[in-house]
């Protein structure tokens, strides 16, 4: 997936490209207040898409989107 968003209060540690595919990594830092933000701002996003009911495929979304928040709170804790 593709993102443009602005990251305040980080600082890039280290960067990589894939040979092949000439995909970028970017290693950033931040501070954990900073962090507890991000982390906020990343699970909102994965509940609204989540929100979304009625078909076969809504509902596969959601059981992934719930799986993706679960792994979310184990790696990003926000309390």
């Amino acid at each position: 997936q593709t993102a443009k968003v602005t990251l305040h209060g980080v600082h890039k540690v280290k960067e990589w490209e894939m040979p092949k595919s000439h995909h970028l990594y970017v290693l950033v830092a931040t501070s954990s207040n900073t962090a507890k933000d991000i982390n906020k701002k990343a699970k909102d996003a994965v509940k609204a898409l989540s929100s979304s009911k009625g078909n076969e495929n809504a509902l596969w979304q959601q059981f992934q989107s719930k799986q993706a928040m679960d792994s979310l709170d184990k790696e990003f804790p926000t309390d």
